[in-house]
């Protein structure tokens, strides 16, 4: 009898990936979102769907559910595909009482990890190279302080955000000034660690190194470079290719030793292209955007992180293809109009039409499985009539965090 697994955040690529991957090595899926039309309970891989309390309305309403459903169905582990893993984590007591197995970090240990100001100030304890960075407590300390900045372009970020949301780059003081200001008042940010942090610009490429720990210890490692993202100024990896980085490899595992780190994680860097010297950046303390880059190299962190959770025995996965390229079409498509205004133009297009190139693997499309990825371009118009895009939610989950 197949071993029974809650999926959850079913609604993206990053769910979807989890749920073929599991299903691809004989594990019974049950799909889960808050949602009604999320792109993996459309997947032939998906055996059974289910739905949700939102996790951002109500925590203790999101795991009665979860538990409710994981009962009714015999489902004995959860793996989790986005940002409602740090609610899992913090009822992990809870879930285990219920006789549901996760592999998920401690809940303390996902706050520092979330934090861009407490994990950067952890990566410079050990030396880690890190943008030069700029911390404010208040506007009046931004507006006191602001001009020792001197070389620029720099970037804004909040301090706890996701694919890119919040995110802003300025050349000049005066593009500075106005920009953090509109982010603190677009935010409602009031508390002193709350404010954004002011960092550098590195001239360079994105790299991710993304990493499964059992109890403090390393047991599969892949890293991925960056080579279109939407929006192009920051934001979702839109198309990658596996590479290494033993440097950025070497500083990120031991960023999550030091974090004594229980579960995935991915650890991004900024690789300046004339040094080739890494920048710590953040850390994604749960599943990523560009996970089926790892799966389809040969580090299925999916199934890897169920045997974790369920206590299986299985030799460290180290070793991957490299040259593999992946992309998530949907994005390239919506990051299309915005690309035709840059000066990368030329190459995008490029790229964009290179649809049957060797090694090119896609996030969400497959001939054999079209309804998913149909799902997440149908999804979007339901959003227009619900009055809400997802990026708007996704602004919306990120100004709740303040």
């Amino acid at each position: 009898m197949a071993e029974k697994t809650l999926v959850t955040f079913a609604r993206n690529r990053i769910g979807y990936v989890i749920c073929k991957n599991l299903a691809k090595n004989g594990i019974e899926v049950t799909a889960a979102d808050s949602i009604k039309f999320a792109m993996s309970f459309f997947s032939r891989f998906v055996k059974d769907k289910a739905i949700y309390h939102n996790p951002h309305d109500n925590e203790k309403k999101f795991i009665d559910s979860i538990i409710k459903i994981c009962l009714e169905k015999g489902i004995t582990t959860i793996i989790s595909g986005h940002e409602e893993s740090y609610t899992l984590s913090k009822y992990q007591d809870k879930l285990e009482k219920a006789g549901i197995k996760t592999a998920l970090p401690a809940y303390t240990q996902i706050k520092i990890a979330h934090d861009k100001n407490k994990i950067t100030a952890e990566a410079e304890k050990l030396k880690i190279k890190t943008p030069k960075t700029y911390r404010f407590n208040s506007i009046a300390d931004f507006k006191k302080n602001f001009n020792k900045i001197k070389r620029y372009p720099v970037v804004i970020k909040l301090t706890k955000t996701r694919g890119g949301v919040g995110f802003s780059k300025a050349i000049s003081p005066e593009e500075l000034f106005s920009q953090y200001q509109k982010t603190i008042k677009e935010f409602g940010i009031k508390k002193p660690e709350d404010f954004p942090i002011v960092q550098e610009y590195i001239d360079g490429y994105g790299l991710g190194v993304s990493m499964l720990f059992n109890k403090g210890k390393a047991v599969a490692s892949f890293t991925h470079k960056r080579i279109w993202e939407y929006p192009p100024e920051g934001g979702f990896s839109v198309e990658r290719i596996s590479t290494h980085h033993k440097k950025a490899e070497a500083q990120a595992k031991m960023l999550l030793e030091k974090l004594n780190w229980h579960g995935v994680a991915m650890v991004e860097f900024r690789v300046d292209h004339k040094t080739n010297e890494p920048y710590f950046l953040e850390i994604n303390p749960r599943f990523w955007g560009s996970l089926n880059q790892a799966v389809v190299s040969g580090v299925e962190f999916p199934y890897l992180l169920w045997q974790v959770a369920n206590k299986k025995h299985f030799k460290p996965v180290f070793k991957y293809r490299l040259g593999v390229r992946t992309r998530w079409v949907a994005g390239m498509i919506v990051g299309l109009p915005a690309y035709l205004k840059s000066p990368a133009r030329w190459r995008y297009l490029s790229s964009f039409f290179s649809v049957f190139s060797r090694n090119l693997y896609f996030d969400d499309f497959s001939f054999s499985d079209p309804l998913p990825f149909l799902m997440e371009f149908i999804k979007p118009l339901l959003d227009v009539f619900s009055g809400k895009s997802l990026r708007e939610q996704d602004f919306e989950e990120v100004k709740r965090s303040y």
